[in-house]
């Protein structure tokens, strides 16, 4: 059992994922959020934070975790103007994210933007899209009266060695309402799966290498493109990378690469 944040590092390291709610960044000492830090990006531990209308994310400006937020922060995180549902992205599907559904149905119905008014979200932040940084990716995005969605709702950031995820509602204890706690417990468990193994699939790496078209003749002209994942390593990244390109006659040519906020 967990009597006290832990302090020192050998109380961080034993644990694999960190969950933070509405609290503010104040509650933690500077050097408690150093070694937070520290477990994500070098250990590889996950980090699970819960969007709330007091004090997070608005009060982690400043913080020796600001920089882990999938998104901008700014000192205001408006509340969407009306109640909404989640709506999982395709990318949430392929890793078996929020898979709230029996059978078929990977996110139910009567959770869906056609759903119940119970079912509905009354406060949840307004993320834009345009907030977001170039490493995040949307797991599921908030969906109004219309048929756009109106900003995200759930983000994963690779951010060194470890996984963030942002979750922009601490409401989900409404899809309790006559069902019972099995919506509410699917949703947060796989997050907490997902997160706990970032440790163990941080070996694959923040980036990843693609040329197209993948079948060359010769003269032909091919992309060669690195897309990085990682929010640490994006940051560092300079103004062009140099690349080797190796022949079978032996010889070597050195092509520049240049970056761009994407990749």
């Amino acid at each position: 059992a967990v009597t006290r944040i832990p302090t020192t590092r050998e109380e961080f390291d034993l644990y694999d994922l960190f969950v933070i709610g509405d609290v503010a960044g104040g509650q933690f000492s500077d050097a408690q959020l150093e070694e937070l830090r520290r477990a994500v990006t070098e250990r590889g531990a996950g980090l699970l934070l819960i969007g709330g209308e007091r004090s997070m994310p608005m009060q982690w400006i400043g913080t020796p975790l600001e920089d882990v937020f999938p998104m901008r922060l700014t000192s205001s995180m408006p509340r969407q103007p009306e109640p909404v549902a989640i709506e999982p992205t395709s990318l949430a599907k392929g890793l078996g994210l929020l898979r709230l559904g029996d059978g078929d149905d990977h996110w139910p119905p009567e959770l869906g933007r056609d759903g119940p008014a119970w079912s509905r979200l009354q406060w949840m932040q307004r993320i834009p899209f345009e907030d977001l940084k170039p490493t995040s990716e949307v797991l599921a995005t908030a969906v109004g009266s219309t048929t756009e969605p109106v900003g995200a709702a759930v983000l994963s950031m690779r951010f060194g060695a470890g996984h963030v995820v942002y979750v922009a509602t601490d409401e989900t204890w409404r899809w309790r309402n006559g069902i019972g706690e099995a919506y509410q417990e699917r949703f947060w468990i796989q997050l907490v799966r997902y997160l706990s193994r970032a440790g163990l699939s941080a070996a694959s790496g923040g980036a990843q290498l693609t040329v197209e078209p993948t079948t060359i003749t010769v003269g032909q002209a091919a992309t060669i493109r690195i897309d990085v994942k990682d929010e640490l390593v994006q940051r560092r990244l300079p103004d062009a990378i140099d690349a080797t390109v190796s022949r079978s006659t032996q010889r070597e040519d050195v092509i520049r690469l240049s970056t761009d906020a994407a990749t």
